[in-house]
């Protein structure tokens, strides 16, 4: 077994040593819980999305164009309704576009551009969506996720928005695909698994559900356990484990898949993302040597190979 990575492991004391203004889950459950369960429900059908766009920028061989749009989820804050996405393309033109969700507390464009900066050397765009209650959608302060219903509504919002956009660029483009790194490829799963025509597929360092990064990482540092009562760990656990990617059959191009992971990753356990390939047939599965922050870091090639092979 890998040992955690030093970074990974450093992060999880700072995790632990937050404020409470800072800490995940901070108000405890939040009401209606059971409304928004299981939080991999989903509608049967999405619908396209009525996109305004700003105009088109060329920069550094990149063009770059901004888009906003009224999310379908209507069950959102009002502030987070109105969707905020990023286009990034090759300035040639594209058949091939992939999605890429955001990871935890991933606000705004920036990480994501990176990774679609240099996918468009291989002639693929990207359009980069921003999450509910993430960036311009942010409906507080500090934390951004404050109870557990937030992080249903950001996750269900989330993979129906993309799953909208999936149908609304299913036109402009030959080859269609979702990808994301940790909590983006957690839900990249979940969009593939469940989306309106076929799709390529890149989880990179997720897992099946965000029941295991929660109650077992890194991550669960961060979360204000107290707020969540004596049974805390056992109930959200449970509550997450409804956003379960192997809940839905493997998407019909899982053979197409290519999944990455990080042999230190402090996190996404291992046997984790693993059931990702174990449920869907022919997937791909890569493992690095790197942790979790620094596989997104300081190995950016590695993923941007794995996105562009599963696009081929």
């Amino acid at each position: 077994m890998a040992r955690v990575h030093p970074v990974d492991r450093a992060a999880g004391v700072a995790f632990r040593r937050l404020p409470r203004h800072l800490r995940v889950f901070r108000d405890g459950w939040g009401a209606g819980l059971d409304e928004w369960l299981p939080l991999g429900g989903l509608p049967t059908e999405p619908d396209d999305l009525d996109i305004s766009w700003g105009p088109a920028v060329l920069s550094k061989n990149v063009v770059g164009r901004h888009g906003t749009f009224l999310s379908h989820a209507d069950h959102l804050p009002d502030v987070a309704r109105t969707g905020h996405l990023y286009l990034v393309q090759p300035p040639g033109g594209y058949d091939r576009l992939v999605v890429l969700m955001a990871a935890w507390n991933d606000h705004g464009y920036a990480t994501r551009e990176g990774i679609a900066q240099l996918l468009t050397r291989r002639g693929i765009a990207s359009v980069i969506p921003e999450n509910p209650y993430y960036g311009k959608r942010r409906v507080f302060a500090n934390q951004a996720i404050r109870t557990v219903v937030d992080f249903a509504l950001m996750t269900q919002g989330a993979v129906n928005e993309a799953r909208s956009l999936l149908l609304t660029f299913a036109n402009e483009a030959t080859t269609l695909g979702v990808a994301g790194y940790s909590m983006g490829g957690s839900l990249a799963a979940l969009v593939a698994a469940t989306a309106p025509h076929p799709v390529r597929a890149a989880p990179l360092a997720a897992s099946y559900s965000p029941a295991p990064v929660f109650v077992y990482g890194a991550l669960s540092g961060a979360v204000e356990w107290i707020a969540l009562g004596p049974d805390g760990r056992d109930k959200l656990f449970k509550v997450l484990s409804t956003a379960d990617v192997r809940d839905f059959p493997a998407p019909p191009l899982a053979d197409r898949a290519v999944l990455a992971g990080a042999n230190g990753d402090g996190y996404v356990p291992r046997d984790a993302t693993e059931a990702i390939h174990r449920h869907w047939p022919g997937s791909q599965m890569r493992w690095f040597d790197a942790g979790h922050a620094t596989l997104m870091l300081r190995r950016k090639e590695l993923l941007v190979e794995a996105i562009a092979d599963a696009m081929v």
